[in-house]
């Protein structure tokens, strides 16, 4: 009994890393010559492309990015809840009434259509 256990359970892993590696091919044959240039830009850091998870990306790229996500963040006065002092930077009132502003905009231009206007 322990046996056939045993070779069913092997036999489910070897189906299952056969359609994991046909999926793989299935995925590189599926893709565009253009998603799959945009893949190995952004380093397959996309569960759409065919290397997810199997890229390293250099230090130097996410040194980078990091830089520019703290910029953005300081650009917006940490407005957002990834921003690292999200709920702790006060924003001027000028940028506060011009956010209201355009928000009213946005709620005319929709007719109201939103919860939030």
């Amino acid at each position: 009994m322990k046996k056939y256990v045993l070779l069913i359970a092997v036999g489910a892993l070897l189906v299952n890393l056969v359609v994991q590696k046909y999926h793989t091919v299935v995925s590189k044959t599926e893709l565009s010559s253009e998603d799959l240039a945009w893949c190995e830009k952004i380093y397959h850091r996309n569960v759409s492309c065919p290397e997810y998870g199997n890229v390293q990306v250099p230090p130097a790229v996410l040194a980078k990015e990091e830089a520019d996500s703290q910029k953005w963040c300081d650009d917006i006065y940490h407005q957002n809840i990834i921003c690292p002092l999200y709920g702790l930077v006060e924003v001027p009132a000028t940028v506060l009434r011009e956010q209201e502003l355009e928000h009213l905009a946005w709620c005319e231009r929709i007719g109201y259509m939103n919860s939030g206007c």
